[in-house]
């Protein structure tokens, strides 16, 4: 049972528990803020190669959330140690499309709220009021996601089938 994350809670952890428990939330906030950078990237870009004007306005709202996660992870790792590690700047492999790097994109905010949901597991109960609301605004970027995947290839079915009726 090693590995269950709920196998005790905060207020029952040893000191070795308590600073094992830091040691992992150190390490999960400087993964989640370099998967946040790299997401912000990648959302840029789709921006960029987006065709329609309601997907660049959700990604764009999107970027913006991601720069708010990443400096409430910055507070919080501040908060813990007193200073806040850099990251190794982000990179991405550029999609071939659009519907490819929304793919991509899903499937990283999948792993990242993976990551939330351990970090709260780590942290003091007096930081869930900070990282439950990301959880569930990572929960909505993933909708919004996918509402731009299916929207993006019903679109381009919906124009396949119409060009089979000319």
């Amino acid at each position: 049972m090693k590995n269950y994350p709920y196998e005790r809670s905060f207020y029952y952890r040893s000191k070795q528990e308590e600073r094992d428990s830091m040691e992992r939330s150190i390490w999960l906030i400087k993964e989640i803020r370099q998967f946040e950078s790299t997401d912000e990237l990648i959302f840029d870009y789709l921006k960029v190669i987006s065709k329609k004007e309601e997907h660049i306005s959700l990604l764009q709202r999107m970027i913006e959330s991601e720069r708010i996660h990443y400096n409430i992870l910055k507070d919080i790792n501040y908060q813990l140690i007193g200073k806040v590690p850099d990251v190794d700047a982000p990179t991405f492999e550029v999609p071939d499309s659009f519907e490819e790097g929304l793919s991509e994109i899903l499937l990283r905010k999948s792993n990242t709220i993976h990551l939330y949901v351990q970090l709260l597991n780590n942290l003091s109960p007096a930081f869930t009021s900070s990282i439950f609301p990301i959880i569930v605004e990572e929960q909505t970027h993933m909708q919004l996601l996918n509402y731009m995947h299916s929207d993006t290839c019903c679109s381009k079915q919906h124009i396949h089938n119409h060009s089979k009726d000319i």
